[in-house]
């Protein structure tokens, strides 16, 4: 007996053998098979294009490369950012349509309406030797930070008074940076300690000695809140400002002892408290801050020697999440890079390239002794946005730079990046 079937009876066949078809209905089955075999033909390309696309979907390297010819580079918008706020020294608002303007003029602040020249107000912000006032920050709460040279401030402006009014300052509480005998301190000979600006929180903190009669250590830290002075909690004096990070609406603080805390202005949250390698009378750095990468912070170890070096992303929570690092990376001063629509993390440190893959991440390319990876920076803008960094050794005042950027059919790409073939990059 002849057992050759065509198509057409092996999807009668298996139709025929699904329970949930009568066999009334078989016959006219036979007729839909056409109809079957447009659906399986659409399931077979459906599953061979999910093939085909899911590695690229998976692996980062897929898009990307190093060359030796960078991109036209343009300013990042932090740099962007950076150039517009640094160093203010005015304030624009409006007010029921109306425009004011709040300005530095050495020790006083003037507030002028529109275009007239003529102040409504002149208010004096004594400092002790320097009539520098270094930038203005309006808060959203209306208090104005005002950033002396030697004293700092805070102001508010009444923007329900027609026009607006602005108050008495307060100065921020009568610190030195180091203990200070009261005599020193009457004669102009210590050191005032300065404060700090929150744009999250929308107010200030300082931290510094109390002056006492023979100089005795009396360190304190306090927020300043509206205006009003609150001492942080006993366990956290020594406190200081570290960043904000806006994305958690929080703050980064630097604990006495080192800690890393997160404040959102209720509760202080101990993030990073221990430290088992740090060598006995140690008083350094213990980590670094790195908020290069819009919407991602970043806590790293400074490049110290004889230190276990770490990697560490703040999240919501707040939370500190540990990024285990390739055995290849013994030394600090890393340098995390995300492009900006592309999660994937990268990873610069002094002797390789590294990639976050499937929550690991692995080496790309090695920069082999004695050459190291030498100033690493974020340059451009996307969709033409790039990580550059140089590489060279100790003596040679020329080095090689390299460029990870986005690969396309016009660019010339040392190499495909591969984790289990790493480039290794010199000074060429």
């Amino acid at each position: 007996m002849d057992k050759t079937y065509n198509l057409d009876d092996r999807l009668f066949t298996i139709i025929s053998l699904m329970p949930f078809i009568p066999s009334s209905h078989l016959q006219r089955s036979r007729n839909w098979i056409p109809v079957w075999r447009l659906l399986c033909g659409l399931w077979l390309l459906t599953v061979t294009m999910l093939q085909v696309a899911s590695p690229s979907l998976a692996n980062p390297l897929a898009g990307y490369c190093l060359t030796r010819v960078g991109p036209k580079q343009s300013p990042t918008a932090a740099q962007t950012v950076e150039e517009e706020t640094a160093e203010v020294r005015f304030s624009i608002f409006s007010v029921r349509g109306e425009r004011f303007h709040v300005a530095a003029s050495y020790d006083r602040l003037l507030l002028t309406q529109g275009d007239n020249p003529t102040p409504l107000a002149q208010i004096p912000v004594p400092q002790r030797e320097f009539r520098i006032i270094d930038a203005l920050i309006l808060g959203e709460d209306s208090w104005l930070w005002i950033d002396g040279d030697e004293i700092d401030y805070m102001a508010r402006l009444d923007l329900q008074q027609q026009p607006p009014t602005l108050g008495q300052p307060v100065a921020l509480p009568d610190l030195t940076e180091q203990p200070c005998p009261a005599l020193f301190h009457f004669l102009g000979s210590c050191m005032r300690a300065q404060g700090r600006y929150s744009n999250t929180l929308n107010w200030a903190f300082i931290t510094g000695h109390r002056v006492t009669l023979l100089g005795w250590p009396s360190l304190v830290s306090f927020e300043i809140v509206a205006g009003e002075a609150k001492r942080l909690p006993g366990k956290f004096h020594g406190t200081d400002f570290e960043i904000d990070i806006p994305h958690l609406s929080g703050s980064l603080l630097r604990g006495r002892a080192g800690e890393a805390l997160f404040y959102d202005g209720v509760s202080i949250t101990p993030l990073l408290t221990d430290f088992p390698d740090r060598p006995k009378n140690d008083t350094g750095v213990e980590w670094l801050v790195d908020t290069d990468n819009p919407g991602r912070t970043f806590l790293k170890s400074p490049a110290l020697e004889g230190r276990q070096p770490f990697l560490m992303e703040l999240q919501p929570g707040p939370t500190l999440n540990p990024i285990p690092l390739p055995d290849d990376i013994k030394d600090g001063g890393l340098y995390p890079f995300v492009f900006s629509d592309d999660p994937h993390l990268w990873v610069i440190s002094k002797h390789s390239v590294a990639v976050q893959i499937d929550g690991r991440l692995q080496t790309v390319a090695i920069v082999p002794d004695p050459y190291f990876t030498h100033l690493p920076e974020r340059i451009g803008r996307a969709p033409e946005e790039a990580l550059v960094f140089s590489v060279g050794t100790k003596g040679i005042a020329v080095y090689s730079r390299y460029f990870l950027v986005r690969a396309s059919p016009t660019t010339p790409c040392m190499a495909p990046l591969n984790p289990n073939q790493p480039l290794s990059l010199e000074n060429r």
